[in-house]
């Protein structure tokens, strides 16, 4: 796990909604991500994930 971020499920929500709602935020998240590691923010070393020379924790980085 690299980044995620929160999706909100609501009350009464179809299935299809949901995954709209995962797909907009991957469509976000995906370059973000390519871009640290063209940037040379992140890598992957040790058998984990390294941004700006911190290692992530399993969980990932979390965006609020």
């Amino acid at each position: 796990m690299i980044l995620q971020a929160k999706v909100p499920i609501f009350p009464g929500d179809e299935e299809d909604e949901v995954i709209e709602r995962v797909q907009t935020q991957e469509h976000t998240l995906y370059p973000l991500v390519v871009s640290w590691f063209i940037e040379g923010r992140l890598a992957m070393r040790d058998n984990a994930a390294w941004l700006d020379g911190e290692r992530l924790s399993a969980q990932g980085y979390a965006a609020d």
